[in-house]
Order: C-alpha cells, then sequence, then structure tokens
C-alpha cells in the first residue's frame, strides 16, 4: 500500500508552506501530458467486462497511432486502513491531527493523470487539499476497501504500459522505470507480426501493459515491507500488503484495460474524464457503502486487520497482511473477520442484498503463451532496503517476477513472527493476540 505519506518529516509549522506550494505548482501545470484525436467512447457494458461478467468484444488498434504517454512520477499518497488515525513522531505523539481516510462515491473528485507528486490531502480540520481528487477509503459489499489512490496509480500505470508496449511490440525493447528500492525496466521481446495481426494488436497489448503494471505494483509492496519509502524519515511497512492493497491495485488495473479496450484514452482529457466516470461505476457495482457504514465495517475488523490504539507510522497499525498473487484476486471482506456468526447490523443488512463477492482475473497468458515468455520486470536491488531482505538466489543483485513467489513466502514467515500464526488472513483467530 502507498501509505499514508504526509510530509511530518518537517516540522508541522512548515506544512502549510509545502501545501500552498504544491497548490500553486499545481496551478501551472495545466498542460495535456499527450493527446490525439479526441474521442469520448463509454459503451454499453463497460463495468461488467472490468469487473470479467462480460464479453469484451473485438476491437481495432494500430500501435503506430498510439501517442506517446509520459511515465507516472510518483504514487498518489493515501490512506492507512482505519479511521480517526493519529500520528507520532518517534516516541512523541503528534496533537490535533486524525486522519478519518473514509470517503463515499459523492465524495470523490475527478481523475488526473500523474497526481502523485502534488497530491495531498488535508488531514486536520481547514488544511487547505492541492488536489481535486479527494482521495480515500471505500467500502464495498462486493469488493471490501477500496483504497482509490492505488485504483488511480495502477490506472495511471496501464495506460503508460499499453503506450510503451505498443512501441515496442514488433522490435523488443527496455522500459526503464523510476527507482523504488531498486533500479528497475521492463524488458520486452519481439513478437513475430503474423501472431500479432492473428489476434489483433489491441488484444496483445492490453494483457502485457496489464501484466506488467500487476508486477510493478506486487514490487512496490515487497519494497515498502522491506523499508523503502518515498519521504525520508516517514517509513511505510506499516502499509505493504494492507488487506485492500492489491485488489485496489488489481481494479485500477482492469478499469485501465477496458477504457483502452473501448479506446476512451486518445487523450489525457478523454481519459481523465472517462477514468472519473468509470471509477464511479465500478464502485457503483461493486455495491459502495456511505461513509458511515463504511466506519462500522472498520470497526468491525478493528483488533484483527488493524489496531485503532496504534499511532502512524507504527507498523502495529495493520496487523493483517494480505499477500496473493496469482491469476486472480478475491477482496477481504468485513464479514470474513467472524463469517460463524449471524449477520447483524446495518451494514450487514445493507451488504445481504448484494451480489457474490467479486473476483477480479490477473491472466498471466497470452493465447497460449505465458507472458513472462514475452515481457520481463528486471530490478538491481539498491541498499534502501532492510538488511531483513533475502536474496532469493547467491548470485548478484537482480531479481525478477519469476523470484516473487519465494520472496512472499519470506514475507510471509515475517508476517507470521510478527503478528501470529493468522497474519495472512482475513478471518479472526482465538489463536492470535489481539
Amino acid at each position: 500500500m502507498t501509505g499514508f505519506r504526509v510530509r511530518l518529516s518537517f516540522k508541522v509549522g512548515l506544512l502549510w508552506l509545502l501545501l500552498v506550494a504544491g497548490w500553486l505548482m499545481s496551478a501551472c501545470q495545466s498542460q495535456l501530458k499527450w493527446e490525439a484525436d479526441p474521442r469520448l467512447v463509454v459503451p454499453a457494458g463497460a463495468v461488467a467486462r472490468v469487473l470479467a461478467e462480460g464479453d469484451p468484444g473485438p476491437s481495432s488498434f494500430d500501435p503506430e497511432l498510439v501517442p506517446p504517454i509520459p511515465q507516472p512520477s510518483g504514487l498518489r499518497p493515501c490512506c492507512a486502513l482505519g479511521s480517526d488515525l493519529r500520528v507520532a513522531l518517534g516516541a512523541i505523539p503528534v496533537p490535533g491531527i486524525r486522519l478519518s481516510n473514509v470517503i463515499g462515491l459523492e465524495e470523490l473528485g475527478p481523475h488526473n493523470y500523474d497526481n502523485g507528486t502534488l497530491a495531498f490531502e488535508g488531514s486536520y480540520a481547514g488544511a487547505p487539499p492541492i488536489t481535486a481528487e479527494k482521495n480515500g477509503l471505500v467500502y464495498t459489499c462486493r469488493g471490501g476497501f477500496v483504497d482509490t489512490a492505488h485504483v488511480r496509480d495502477y490506472a495511471d500505470w496501464t495506460v503508460f504500459f499499453v503506450a510503451a508496449v505498443a512501441r515496442h511490440l514488433l522490435t523488443g525493447g527496455v522500459i526503464e522505470l523510476p527507482s523504488e528500492g531498486a533500479r528497475r525496466r521492463a524488458v520486452i521481446r519481439p513478437l513475430d507480426a503474423s501472431f500479432v495481426e492473428r489476434h489483433g494488436a489491441l488484444s496483445v497489448v492490453v494483457p502485457m501493459a496489464a501484466w506488467l503494471s500487476f508486477q510493478i505494483s506486487i514490487w512496490h509492496e515487497i519494497a515498502t515491507w522491506y523499508g523503502w519509502h518515498a519521504i525520508r524519515g516517514w517509513p511505510e511497512e506499516l502499509s505493504a500488503f494492507s488487506p485492500e492493497d492489491v485488489f485496489s491495485n488489481v481494479l485500477g488495473i482492469r478499469i485501465a484495460a477496458g477504457l483502452i479496450e473501448a479506446q476512451a484514452t486518445p487523450s489525457e482529457d478523454v481519459y481523465n474524464h472517462n477514468m472519473t466516470w468509470w471509477i464511479h461505476e465500478v464502485l457503483r457495482d461493486l455495491d459502495a457503502v456511505s461513509p458511515k457504514l463504511a466506519r462500522e465495517a472498520l470497526a468491525q475488523v478493528d483488533g484483527v486487520w488493524w489496531d485503532s490504539h496504534a499511532r502512524l507510522p507504527s507498523r502495529d497499525l495493520v496487523r493483517r497482511r494480505s499477500i496473493a498473487i496469482g491469476s486472480t484476486l478475491a477482496p477481504w471482506l468485513a464479514s470474513d473477520v467472524a463469517p460463524e456468526e449471524d449477520p447483524s447490523g446495518p451494514l450487514a443488512e445493507r451488504c445481504s442484498r448484494s451480489r457474490d463477492r467479486a473476483v477480479l482475473p490477473m491472466p498471466e497468458e497470452l493465447f497460449g503463451i505465458p507472458i513472462r515468455d514475452i515481457a520481463t520486470l528486471e530490478i538491481e536491488v539498491g541498499e534502501a532496503l532492510s538488511e531483513r531482505f533475502r536474496f532469493p538466489r547467491p548470485e548478484g543483485r537482480w531479481i525478477t517476477q519469476e523470484d516473487f513467489p519465494r520472496i512472499l513466502r519470506a514475507v510471509r514467515a515475517e508476517a507470521v513472527e510478527f503478528f501470529g500464526p493468522a497474519a495472512t488472513l482475513p478471518h479472526r483467530s482465538p489463536t492470535v493476540e489481539e
């Protein structure tokens, strides 16, 4: 999870200066980052296809006409799991700051591509936000908690990867990526033109882009678990593999893939407009609840998934970690904490009318070919990670996504050591001290 990246490594008194400076900078960045022939396309059945409940249908796509799209320059700061969170600097509590984190659909603002660098949500009464996105945690009956910053981040990355992969589809190439505790690059192997023509460029490029976006999202969780952080003095271990993270990442990837398949991303402006609409519609289809019911969901998992007595940025704030990769991703629901109990209360009543839990696909093959055979995420691990990180192979500091399963086994073992035997499970366990 990106976590709450408030710049508390500075004195609180300087925070206002940062906010005002960021607002002024954002006001100067109105020039679009890419643009082609603008076209607004919002086809029927789009939401069902995002949630893998419909046929994507045929689409045409010419890679040579894809405009260059700049890389996202940073991830959006947002939300540790919990509500009314308090903050400490070292052992010193910081008075006057409480983070609610929870929002409703009506509060979500318009999407803005690559809003990670300047995004900041006001954390206390009167603090002026310098982003209109208004990200936070939305609780949904079918998808559990959704971190909208994560949704937006990996949607943006997917759009970027589509443009980058399209340019290397027939020739192969290397896509250099920004550092996150490691030097990172994506290596694309050339595909035979007849293969691309037979299956269609769009049907080839989009799954590759989605797969790469998912791989970098998993590395982000690994890196933050082992101590990498974007802001000096503000650790992010509390947010690594938080229960809502991976599902939110995949949800964003699938929304972007749906937009691209609908050819609804010809310019930054059109992409932002469509992304805004699609996020709302997808969350509505997942049966998003009111902020009041979302806080009830957080109270239901307090003491199991998170600890309301802990303060940011303590690692102990989030006590359960969802460490999942694979071809399908299922969300954790608040009802998982005590499934054997009879449901009661407004949240249970509200969600009893919902459809089944949403399970999102993340394909690993492309027409019978493993995507890892034609695309690779290469990572040269730097010194920024803690000494707990153990290289899966003895030779050198380079790893790839092929090493993720072994690394994640080590992460699971550490989570169990830190938080108890049920650390990677959603349900309440009497064997875990809570």
